[in-house]
């Protein structure tokens, strides 16, 4: 396993897996599904979770529930069914994967209406894509960021869910491609750093590991919490705080983390110069809760 934890590198898709599971049913991957009345395509009425699955098992799953279970609850959709860890097994079963794999789950709510939704029950989704190894690794190459200004963040609760509503992330990540950069780091309204376009952002400062608190806007990630658990195993007093960008030269390290690609280290923000730090220490010991 030790090559695997230090193995640099992206993770890309490696082959795309032919069914998905819609509302309990396998289906073909290009059958289509939905109408134009779909209120997740009309109106971002809904949210997704992304999972990394590997040896028979969904990384991390009590932590993706919960968040599900929570998000649904604010969204007004109610389901004992999908909040289920044996359901979704027996689910993500059906797609008899045969590696490891990145795993997403929509859901969304059903019927038709405008604004007014006609009903709270829902639909669901499940796709997925093969995943190179099960194993987290370090990047080879540090990520060259750039800091996001034409929309910012409210702070206001709907953004620390993962709604299907991600256009500040999407335009963000747009700004990123079209300027030869690997992400953008996304902003408050007060000018403070929130998050990265699909990622959380942590900062280190000595034996300090800093992060922008939930009401900045940020999501609530699952790697986030790992991260900050793992970061008290270790020894670093874990703070959340504001982050203005002119104060990004008092650091020493930072990273953007998700749960599918784990923690990725940034090498420059906007002119500042970023190292390594201990990016390998933290992943060995994520891969270590892998197995546990």
């Amino acid at each position: 396993m030790a090559d695997s934890i230090h193995q640099a590198g992206t993770e890309t898709d490696q082959a795309i897996v032919k069914n998905i599971i819609f509302n309990g049913r396998l289906v073909s991957r290009n059958q289509p599904l939905f109408s134009s009345g779909n209120r997740s395509f009309r109106y971002g009425d809904g949210l997704f979770e992304s999972m990394r699955y590997a040896k028979g098992q969904i990384y991390w799953l009590d932590r993706h529930i919960r968040r599900l279970q929570e998000g649904m609850h604010f969204l007004g959709l109610e389901s004992p069914e999908i909040l289920s860890a044996d359901y979704l097994a027996a689910q993500i079963a059906k797609l008899e994967l045969s590696g490891p794999s990145r795993l997403r789950l929509s859901v969304f709510r059903s019927g038709g209406g405008t604004y007014q939704p006609q009903t709270d029950s829902f639909e669901y989704l499940i796709e997925a894509d093969s995943l190179p190894t099960p194993w987290y690794s370090t990047n080879a190459k540090g990520l060259v960021c750039g800091i996001f200004r034409a929309l910012k963040l409210s702070g206001n609760l709907l953004e620390n869910i993962k709604s299907s509503n991600r256009l500040t992330q999407v335009l963000a990540s747009r700004y990123a491609g079209k300027n030869q950069l690997d992400d953008m780091l996304i902003q408050h309204q007060s000018g403070t750093l929130a998050e990265g376009t699909a990622s959380n952002l942590f900062l280190f400062r000595g034996k300090q590991l800093i992060t922008p608190a939930l009401n900045s806007g940020c999501l609530a990630g699952v790697m986030r919490s790992l991260v900050m658990e793992i970061g008290e195993e270790l020894g670093y007093e874990i703070v959340e705080a504001a982050i203005l960008p002119q104060r990004l030269a008092e650091f020493d390290f930072a990273w953007l983390t998700n749960s599918i690609q784990g923690i990725r280290w940034i090498e420059r923000i906007e002119g500042i110069d970023l190292q390594e730090g201990p990016t390998r220490d933290f992943i060995q010991k994520l891969n270590q809760k892998v197995l546990k």
